[in-house]
């Protein structure tokens, strides 16, 4: 009988964590998710992030960590598997939590999209 072998990416790094983001320098910040540690956590409450997210799955973050999973994720040119070794987390939870990032501000966009149609509605 033939085994198939399912590569797995190794996880490993450090979790994004208040603490370990804010010893980050700009310039480091910078480096990983392409904004400043001051403006994560100011688009974190603009975008009214949920303090605490779960996936279908069952995979807990905090708003912070979700954040900064998504922003990584679009700095990376690379798979979810970089992810998985810089930050700790696994590939299906990565992808939930970015899913779910990408629900929220779509929606958002949405919104915003819809008031501003009223409100060029309500100037003719």
């Amino acid at each position: 009988m033939r085994v198939r072998v399912v590569p797995v990416p190794k996880q490993g790094g450090c979790r994004i964590t208040e603490s370990w983001l804010r010893s980050l320098t700009d310039s480091e910040c910078m480096s990983r998710f392409r904004i400043t540690t001051t403006n994560i956590f100011d688009l974190i409450d603009a975008l009214d992030v949920p303090e605490i997210i779960t996936t279908p799955s069952r995979y807990k973050f905090d708003a912070m960590e979700a954040f900064c999973l998504t922003l990584a994720r679009f700095r990376s040119a690379g798979d979810q598997s970089d992810l998985c070794r810089m930050y700790h987390r696994s590939q299906s939870a990565i992808s939930e939590v970015i899913n779910f990032m990408m629900s929220l501000m779509s929606s958002m966009a949405q919104q915003i999209f819809e008031l501003e149609v009223l409100q060029l509605k309500g100037c003719s």
